[in-house]
């Protein structure tokens, strides 16, 4: 099933992988990040792959044995779905759009892995990078008039969503990935 998904969206046919903290040492199981990178319109394949558990949905609401506590499955699954649209990913330099007549971020490259350059009119003050735990990450930053570079080779590999403060109190945000 992973290959048919790597082929159809154009993907690097090698996935960088990532061990996941292992949050719930009792659970008797740990989870791997497969990224399937660089597909068209900026798409990933990813899969989380659970090694020593059941055939149970992640973080369960229930007591059965095998059951991994170190992600839950709903919000893993809205983590992912959530950073694409029809066109592919959100903020991708070439699916830049409107929001309420706003224009987005555009965020490049999209993975990163070292500095990631963000382009935004009227950047607020207030430029943010979170992890999808909502930790915020304070990280160097270089402002060239229109431009942003941002440091990125200190941050885990992960999902991040970076948000700017504009006119009237909104924020524009948008998502990266750290490989």
């Amino acid at each position: 099933m992973l290959d048919l998904f790597v082929d159809h969206n154009n993907c690097d046919a090698i996935p960088s992988i990532t061990p996941l903290p292992d949050i719930n040492p009792n659970d008797g199981s740990t989870v791997e990040h497969y990224v399937y990178a660089n597909g068209d319109n900026g798409t990933t394949v990813e899969h989380l792959k659970v090694i020593g558990g059941s055939h149970t949905w992640p973080d369960e609401n229930t007591n059965a044995q095998g059951v991994n506590r170190d992600i839950n499955g709903c919000v893993e699954i809205w983590k992912f779905f959530s950073r694409f649209d029809i066109n592919g990913f959100i903020g991708s330099p070439l699916s830049t759009g409107l929001i309420n007549g706003f224009s987005t971020i555009s965020v490049y490259p999209n993975p990163a892995q070292e500095y990631i350059t963000i382009e935004i009119k009227n950047p607020g003050k207030d430029l943010r990078v979170y992890n999808y735990l909502g930790q915020e990450f304070n990280l160097p930053t270089s402002f060239f008039d229109e431009k942003i570079q941002i440091d990125v080779r200190s941050i885990p590999t992960g999902i991040y969503v970076i948000s700017s403060a504009y006119d009237g109190g909104m924020f524009k945000s948008t998502t990266f990935i750290k490989q």
